[in-house]
């Protein structure tokens, strides 16, 4: 089929297709049709070409938590004792903090319980409770029972 405008009476138009009777319309709706399929199509060209951004996380964050965490004894956390590699266990988890000790807010204290359990510190009230949140980005398993506590 084959449109064509024909001229009618001023201001209506008609697009007539072939074979078929002349639908009337306005100058003014034919333009709002015309600006909204421009609209959509330069909406579409966007949509399509934009790039997904991972959602946001700690600079150092390690591997998803949904990877495989091992388990560690107590013995092996103790030999991660100083800031330049820096274990601590939080609620029997195990946490490898060694790249945040740069930007803990309270310096060096953060190496206090390096290696061993900085439980009651974390829960200290110097701790907002989004520390939790940003601390699981850190997590690489959970802390395993001694066999002597367990006989």
């Amino acid at each position: 089929f084959f449109l064509r405008l024909i001229a009618d009476q001023p201001p209506h138009h008609s697009i007539q297709i072939v074979g078929t009777d002349r639908i009337p319309y306005d100058n003014m709706e034919f333009a709002f049709l015309l600006l909204l399929l421009v609209l959509v199509v330069v909406v579409l060209m966007m949509l399509m070409t934009m790039k997904r951004k991972p959602p946001p996380t700690s600079a150092n964050a390690k591997p998803s938590s949904f990877t495989f965490k091992r388990k560690y004894t107590a013995s092996e956390v103790a030999s991660h004792n100083s800031t330049t590699d820096l274990w601590i266990i939080v609620d029997g988890k195990v946490y490898d903090v060694t790249e945040y000790v740069g930007e803990h807010p309270g310096g060096d204290a953060i190496a206090k319980n390096a290696g061993g359990d900085a439980t009651e510190g974390m829960h200290g009230p110097q701790h907002p409770s989004r520390v939790f949140d940003m601390l699981v980005d850190y997590h690489i398993g959970d802390l395993q029972e001694d066999d002597d506590k367990t006989k």
